[in-house]
């Protein structure tokens, strides 16, 4: 996350939504190698496996109809999406 002190806003909310929308991408991209390293972990360099991933950390965007019980300005959610596509040769 080099040079991301000078783009952060100084001032409340932006500073917030800003800093919670990098935590976010940074939480679905850990996820997602992490993912990846379980999937992989047996196979060796001529692994027929191929992994593509889409990340998308959403900050403090609410998803669209999340379930109940959970308010949706509930301050302990954390959602992060990722799309895996696995194939083999």
């Amino acid at each position: 996350m080099e040079g991301v002190e000078n783009d952060v806003p100084t001032a409340y909310p932006g500073r917030r939504q800003f800093l919670n929308q990098r935590l976010s991408e940074f939480r679905a991209r850990t996820i997602g190698e992490y993912l990846v390293q379980i999937i992989t972990r047996n196979e060796g360099e001529d692994s027929w496996i191929t992994i593509e991933q889409e990340i998308v950390g959403l900050g403090e965007e609410i998803p669209q109809d999340l379930p109940e019980p959970h308010p949706l300005a509930d301050p302990r959610r954390r959602m992060c999406k990722i799309y895996s596509s696995i194939t083999t040769r």
